[in-house]
């Protein structure tokens, strides 16, 4: 029988187990990865492998990183600002358009406008770096060729009342 406690000791033994075998193929990847950048093989001698490490650390220690001028990153930094306040504008449109969407769905059929609006935002994603939604672009396509003339003023709300009335004279309410 093993006791709570041997328990833990056993499953942190076998966690640490993984954790060396994990950390052992990352180092193997990438020794790999830095044989072939070093143009080191198997053919070539011990004393050329160290060279090209000893010459690769020795520029690595003594080659100043390239970096941007300060007006370029005050640059780079106004561009993502400006794109992070669009992404904050369009997620907040992209709610607007749920909760609308939500109380739709519960009651009656969204009007073609609507509907319109929403696939219109929905395509419009790929402006701000997301990736392309194929349904909203075909749907945004198919109002575009179709003009359809948006349904007759308040006709979702006279199903609704419609409905409504239907339901109350189901239940033994009519009027």
């Amino acid at each position: 029988m093993i006791s709570e406690t041997m328990q833990q000791v056993l499953a942190i033994r076998a966690e640490r187990a993984q954790q060396m075998a994990r950390e052992q193929a990352d180092a193997q990847a990438y020794w790999q990865r830095r044989k072939v950048e070093l143009g080191i093989d198997h053919d070539i001698p011990m004393s050329q492998k160290l060279e090209r490490i000893r010459a690769d650390r020795t520029q690595a220690i003594t080659q100043v990183p390239e970096r941007l001028p300060l007006h370029e990153l005050a640059r780079e930094a106004r561009t993502l600002e400006r794109s992070i306040a669009g992404l904050q504008r369009y997620s907040a449109q992209l709610r607007q358009e749920l909760s609308i969407e939500g109380h739709y769905r519960e009651d009656y059929q969204r009007p073609q406008s609507g509907q319109r609006s929403a696939e219109r935002l929905l395509a419009a994603g790929t402006e701000h770096g997301l990736p392309r939604d194929h349904l909203a672009e075909r749907a945004v396509a198919k109002f575009a060729r179709t003009h359809e003339e948006e349904p007759q003023q308040r006709a979702a709300l006279r199903i609704r009342l419609f409905r409504e009335e239907e339901r109350e004279r189901d239940q033994g309410w009519g009027f």
